[in-house]
């Protein structure tokens, strides 16, 4: 890159890291309703732009052919209104653990399972969903049992500078962070010593880059194989651990596997266990989830027929995908 580019980018980088943190300022002096109402209107506002609303409710119907309009249109305005908020509670929240635990509440059946699933020799793998307000989900963990080591994988934020300050949050909270990049090695540390580790895994990975077919909302989709790879390897727990967006705050929010992953007949069958166990957590609460990203967005090659019944932006993928697999 020649020096002109990189001296625009730098300039562009400080330029939206400059209205970005006069909005963080701005959000901080908010009370808690106010940093909210901001959330929403900024999430109403999204969901008016036509492209946000095609593709929001191309995918809505993809997952229930059969919802009425005006609730798909209730789900997607909420739903945008969340990923919003998310950002928003980040800059509320800002490196406050002590405020942010006075917003969570745990019920105490979810309390005691975490703990138990903490100390039963094994490490544990939760699945993280953007889903509620993931980020707060990995300090509720965490409040649970102070004792039990977490790590979750951080992609790094194109803007080195908001990045910084996005890291910085996070740490000051007790967030153990690794990079996307090269994170094998610590996850498998922390897996061999028994501790949590989190993977974001409700989104699509090519299959030439690691991702492998299964069935979601009765789809072909794509899903990592490193999730079942290593539950699979060291026989972990294995939960969807979330933190429901409520009116008052947030709430706990846990789904399991239905059996042990070393029960399962093979790795594929066991990220088909995952996929299932993502989707109940959709359809127990469809408003919480981001509905806004391309998860339909590779139909297996041995499937083109299926082409209808997926969102406008779903393209062929060049692997097959046979059923009788999983």
């Amino acid at each position: 890159m020649s020096g002109l580019k990189q001296a625009r980018k730098r300039l562009f980088w400080r330029l939206e890291a400059g209205v970005a943190l006069t909005f963080f300022f701005f959000i901080r002096f908010l009370p808690f309703s106010g940093m909210r109402f901001f959330g929403k209107l900024f999430g109403s506002i999204l969901f008016m732009l036509p492209s946000q609303k095609k593709l929001v409710l191309a995918n809505i119907k993809t997952a229930f052919p059969d919802m009425p309009k005006s609730e798909a249109m209730r789900i997607g305005r909420t739903s945008l209104q969340g990923m919003l908020l998310v950002f928003c509670e980040m800059m509320w929240f800002y490196g406050d653990a002590e405020k942010i635990s006075k917003y969570i509440t745990i019920p105490e059946n979810i309390r005691d399972r975490i703990r138990e699933l903490n100390h039963n020799g094994r490490s544990t793998l939760f699945l993280p969903m953007h889903w509620g307000n993931w980020e707060i989900s990995t300090f509720a963990l965490k409040q649970i049992d102070a004792t039990r080591p977490v790590t979750v994988i951080a992609k790094k934020q194109k803007n080195p500078i908001l990045d910084d300050h996005v890291m910085d949050g996070r740490r000051k909270v007790g967030f153990n962070f690794v990079r996307a990049k090269g994170a094998a090695k610590a996850l498998l540390k922390a897996l061999r010593n028994k501790e949590s580790v989190g993977l974001l895994v409700d989104q699509n990975t090519k299959t030439h880059k690691g991702g492998t077919f299964g069935n979601f909302f009765g789809l072909p989709v794509t899903i990592s194989k490193t999730a079942a790879t290593m539950a699979y390897k060291f026989n972990t727990n294995v939960y969807v651990f979330a933190c429901r967006r409520t009116e008052n705050g947030f709430e706990v929010y846990i789904k399991e596997l239905p059996k042990e992953p070393k029960e399962y007949s093979n790795q594929q069958e066991l990220s088909q266990g995952m996929l299932d166990i993502m989707e109940q957590v959709v359809r127990d609460y469809p408003d919480q989830w981001i509905w806004l990203y391309e998860r339909w967005n590779y139909i297996p090659k041995n499937m083109s027929d299926l082409k209808q019944k997926y969102p406008f932006y779903a393209i062929v993928d060049q692997e097959e995908y046979h059923l009788e697999n999983t």
